[in-house]
Formats: structure tokens, C-alpha cells, sequence
């Protein structure tokens, strides 16, 4: 069996990251505007279809861009996501002109 590397993508240079699918930008720009919220609510609140919600949370959390944390005032199954507002900041001066 070959070994595998595990890179912490939060840390990773902006150079090194791609653009983002729309649907993970439209799920960034939700949470920025909205604050913490769970996938279901992320999903009916803009439309977007909650297997597209799921990828585009996970796109968003490998180079850090959306955080998740326990949900422990209403449902422990279902995690509060967040966006990391500093991270999201850079992420558009690199990409806006593209995504605009």
C-alpha cells in the first residue's frame, strides 16, 4: 500500500486554491448575509437542492472558507455551518472580478 499525505487546506496559499464552483460561492454569499446556519436551512433558503448543498459545503471547508460547529440548541444532527469572514475576504479580491 502507497502512503498517503494529508495537507491542512486552511493554511494552504491563496496561489494554490481554484475557483469555486457558483453553487459553493452562492452557499458563501448566503452565509455571509444570514450568519450560521444548517445545511437544510442553507438548502431551502436559496433553492439550491441539498446534494448541492452538501458538495458545496465541503468545497468551502477544504481550504477553509466555511467553518461547521455542534447545533446544540435545536438538533445535534444537524451542524451549523459559519463562514470564515477573513478567509471568504481574500478569496473574493483573488476571484470577485470572475464570479461578479
Amino acid at each position: 500500500m502507497g502512503s498517503r499525505t494529508v495537507t491542512n487546506m486552511s493554511n494552504m496559499p491563496l496561489e494554490k486554491l481554484v475557483l469555486l464552483p457558483k453553487s459553493a460561492v452562492t452557499i458563501g454569499e448566503h452565509l455571509r448575509q444570514k450568519g450560521k446556519k444548517t445545511p437544510k436551512d442553507i438548502s431551502k433558503e436559496t433553492g439550491l437542492a441539498p446534494r448541492t448543498v452538501s458538495l458545496g459545503l465541503k468545497k468551502l471547508m477544504g481550504p477553509g472558507y466555511v467553518g461547521k460547529v455542534p447545533n446544540i440548541q435545536w438538533d445535534m444532527r444537524q451542524p451549523l455551518y459559519y463562514l470564515n469572514a477573513e478567509r471568504w475576504s481574500e478569496y473574493l479580491r483573488r476571484y470577485g472580478h470572475i464570479i461578479n
